[in-house]
């Protein structure tokens, strides 16, 4: 088999009459030893969706076989006329502009400044259905190089066209890209591989390493001898204080880097970024994630800055200063017939919705356009408000019988949702218009549903067949993912995706338990377990490794952990039938002065035979402007979940001085009452001079419930403690002999 090879530094690019190229390299950290299982890959800079990857040997060697990533590139033909963004974009000396054709047909590429005056004309002749690529080289018809500055490039195919901007800097213009390197042997690398390679994005990423990018990588000119840096941070998602919307590289432009660095960081979020960058910036659609659908809103924004389907903002400066942006919880209670946040701690609770509302359960968010969605099963509705709860519409008020979950897919303008009644799975507009039938049979009781936007996906729940499914956002392709651990009454409810990490989580109603998987449904884990009756809905916050929960009927909580399972905490009590929740970073005011607030309240046990210990937790937080004195705390015992000074004081607490936006935690020791009952534990803090709201100075009571257990067969207690027969009578219980009648 006869074969060209093309040698560069750091590069072997390999081209036979048989096989696709094979792109070969190495990467090296910024010390000279190699970078050892580190993640190399080649993204399809039409749909970053699409990539292949490898990891470094020993030597920190990578070989990527490109036959494998040109089937995956053209699985199928485009299915529409596509004009993607320039890369590199600015650029000099040249840029490529890549297009998309469903069929073949005369196309028109043309060059123009800001005036409107053509510049040049890149492409004027048919071309074949597929994807295509045409190269500038920032000069005009006569060859002339231009001036740096904006430029407009326009590509036109019958009736239809389309428009994207690109920045020339100053430096080499009028160079041919294929010329620009001094290595001799690249201008014929490119002519042997120009059949078979392309520009694509490539991305080098590991743990501790701040990632590296080029969003212009040239198979078979440009070398792959990669150097990054180490580092010992991450990428963490945090509140934004300033910098560029989109520009999560902070180099100060938002282009086609900044798209793969939001790629490679909703795959893995402890990717680092350089120039101590924000990846919060990335969250383009202010839905409080940095994920897939981000990264095709940034790439619609790069191939059009004037979209008016666009979030706005992008690719403007954010002015945000601590505090008018917070990280808010939302949930739904079919009990108390409200709607209600909190901070994600649980502190701040907020009515938002008290009125008109008969049975809340799905909700979900649209943080850029500044609105809340939820169902309403009693009243056969789906309504919205502004994230504040003010201005309820009625959107689809027709054709419901009991909807449940809610699911938003912002960039694409659409609502889903879940209904057990019709045993449907419909869509509308963002605005209730039409609606759609996705899912109509071998539905019993859908239930909980999820988006994966960017991979194309629907998940949801169906508590009748006890089955978790899967489709196409249109509802074709339908599969079932897990049937497993889902028999007679232990049904799925509340369902979640960390695409990133490639997970699904959904809850076990009536086990009380949280399961997670792979995407596709393999590798069950069944890994919390609660002590609530019945929990409904789950909420993830990925990059801050948490996952939220409801307890929907029994406790009236919602608790929290790390999203393994780890760290169980009660952020919320004194709930009747909290439902639904979503998680959201929404516009916040501060209160002037000091405000004291008692929130978090937990109880270490929820059930205590009388006189069995437990702890109690709260914690303290100044939500003002200004710094709060030094004051007392008090745990009280209750009746019911009301808090206040009327009630058993257990004990107290110094509260030091705490500065604006400080919290501490408090917490004591408890025994539980000898009579059998429910008792509500909380605390109440005093106020503080010039405090400015005094509403929130006592928690919501944590229910213990104390009995003394039911008498089984070989039940061993301690010593002196009692056990109940089913008579009434009681008996005692020795450790050794077990329980005997009295």
């Amino acid at each position: 088999m006869k074969a060209a090879i093309g040698c560069l530094i750091g590069l072997v690019f390999v081209v036979s009459v048989w096989a696709e190229p094979v792109l070969e390299g190495r990467v090296r950290l910024s010390s000279g030893q190699p970078a050892v299982g580190v993640q190399v890959r080649l993204f399809d800079l039409t749909d970053l969706r699409r990539f292949v990857g490898t990891t470094t040997d020993e030597a920190g060697h990578f070989a990527l076989p490109l036959r494998a990533f040109s089937m995956t590139r053209g699985t199928a033909l485009p299915t529409d006329f596509v004009l993607g963004p320039n890369y590199p974009n600015p650029f000099n000396p040249s840029t490529i502009i890549p297009y998309q054709l469903p069929t073949a047909t005369h196309v028109r590429l043309e060059v123009f400044n800001l005036l409107g005056q053509r510049i040049a004309t890149l492409v004027d002749g048919a071309r074949a259905a597929g994807v295509h690529t045409a190269q500038w080289d920032a000069t005009d018809a006569a060859g002339r190089a231009v001036a740096a500055g904006v430029y407009i490039y326009r590509m036109t195919v019958g009736m239809e066209r389309q428009t994207g901007r690109m920045v020339l800097i100053d430096g080499q213009a009028g160079v041919p890209a294929a010329a620009a390197g001094s290595m001799p042997m690249q201008a014929s690398a490119l002519e042997r591989a120009e059949a078979v390679a392309g520009v694509y994005g490539l991305t080098v990423s590991g743990e501790g390493l701040v990632a590296y990018v080029d969003p212009a990588f040239r198979v078979g000119v440009d070398e792959a001898d990669i150097v990054v840096e180490e580092h010992s941070g991450r990428a963490r998602m945090k509140l934004v204080t300033g910098g560029i919307l989109g520009d999560v590289n902070n180099d100060g432009q938002v282009d086609a880097s900044d798209a793969l660095y939001i790629s490679l960081y909703s795959r893995n979020p402890s990717v680092v970024l350089p120039n101590n960058g924000d990846i919060s910036l990335g969250d383009v659609n202010g839905d409080g994630k940095v994920d897939g659908t981000d990264v095709v809103l940034l790439i619609r924004y790069l191939a059009d800055p004037s979209d008016p389907a666009l979030p706005a903002g992008i690719g403007e400066p954010v002015v945000a200063t601590t505090g008018s942006q917070a990280w808010k919880m939302y949930w739904t209670d079919g009990g108390t017939r409200k709607i209600q946040r909190s901070n994600l701690d649980g502190s701040g609770v907020e009515d938002l919705v008290t009125t008109g509302l008969s049975g809340p359960e799905g909700i979900a968010l649209d943080v850029s356009g500044g609105k809340m969605y939820w169902t309403d099963w009693l009243r056969e509705k789906i309504q919205r408000s502004n994230l504040d709860g003010s201005g309820v519409e009625d959107l689809v008020t027709t054709g419901l019988n009991w909807p449940n979950g809610i699911a938003l897919d912002v960039s694409g303008g659409k609502m889903y949702w879940t209904d057990r009644g019709t045993r449907k799975i419909q869509r509308s507009n963002l605005d209730g218009s039409g609606v759609e039938d996705l899912v109509t049979t071998r539905l019993d009781k859908p239930w909980g549903i999820a988006l994966d936007v960017s991979g194309g996906k629907m998940y949801w729940t169906d508590r009748g067949t006890n089955k978790i499914q899967r489709s196409n956002l249109d509802g074709s392709g339908v599969e079932t993912l897990v049937t497993t651990g889902l028999d007679g009454v232990d049904q799925p409810w509340g369902i979640a995706l960390d695409v990133s990490g490639g997970k699904m989580y959904w809850t076990i109603a009536f086990q009380a338990d949280i399961h997670r998987s792979n995407l596709d449904g393999s590798g069950v884990e069944d890994f919390v377990n609660t002590e609530s009756s019945i929990i409904y809905g789950i909420a993830l916050d990925v990059s801050g490794g948490k996952m939220y929960w409801t307890g929907w009927h029994g406790t009236g909580q919602i608790n929290r952990s790390n999203l393994d399972g780890s760290g169980v905490e009660t952020l919320v009590t004194g709930l009747d039938d909290p439902a639904g929740i979503a998680l959201g970073l929404v516009p916040i005011e501060i209160e002037a002065g000091p405000d004291l607030e008692v929130f978090g309240v937990s109880v270490s046990h929820s059930y205590r035979k009388p006189g069995q210990s437990f702890t109690l937790s709260v914690k303290v937080r100044n939500n003002g402007t200004e710094q709060a004195a030094a004051t007392t705390l008090r745990y009280y015992r209750s009746d019911d979940v009301t808090i206040d000074s009327t009630d058993t004081q257990l004990r107290t607490a110094a509260v030091n001085s705490l500065a604006s936006l400080a919290d501490r935690a408090y917490s004591i020791a408890v025994r539980a009452p000898t009579s059998e009952g429910y008792y509500y534990y909380g605390a109440c803090v005093e106020s503080v001079s010039g405090e400015s709201n005094t509403d929130n100075n006592c928690t919501g009571g944590g229910r213990v419930s104390v009995e003394i257990p039911p008498c089984r067969f070989g039940m061993s207690l301690s010593y002196r403690e009692s056990c109940r027969a089913s008579d009434g009578e009681i008996l005692t219980c020795s450790f050794t002999e077990g329980c005997t009648v009295r």
